[in-house]
């Protein structure tokens, strides 16, 4: 699998390991969740808002745009396998929706030199021993 993304071979976000994480810029102060590729970040809360992970969540709805992580970790394992490989389609260089529309690409990927990363999931308590 190879992504339209140019990724160097000695980096850690190859298309076959696309981790979670939680994001704001300078110019968006809302948290989003997004993974990291390459040098970049794409943006699945707004791919989420365009519709574009709606069969992949099976139903689910408001999954990547509450800041944290916590309502897609609830959901069940095969919608987690559905969704990553919704998003490694979406940057597969064998497929157009992302790469052939210049502004959905500027809009959804994000250079991770400007990002701040946050806390990725919310923690209601904890056991200290």
């Amino acid at each position: 699998m190879k992504s339209f993304i140019e990724v160097d071979q000695e980096s850690d976000f190859p298309i076959q390991n696309l981790p979670y994480g939680v994001f704001t810029t300078e110019t968006q102060s809302t948290k989003h969740i997004g993974v990291a590729i390459g040098e970049y970040v794409l943006d699945i809360t707004l791919l989420e808002a365009k519709g574009f992970l709606t069969e992949a969540l099976n139903g689910a709805q408001n999954i990547f745009n509450q800041g944290v992580l916590n309502p897609f970790l609830a959901l069940k394992n095969d919608v987690w396998h559905q969704v990553r490989k919704t998003l490694q389609s979406l940057l597969s260089i064998d497929n157009d929706t992302i790469q052939s529309d210049s502004s959905l690409k500027e809009e959804v990927l994000i250079p991770r030199s400007i990002i701040t990363n946050h806390v990725p999931i919310s923690i209601g308590d904890y056991t200290d021993f």
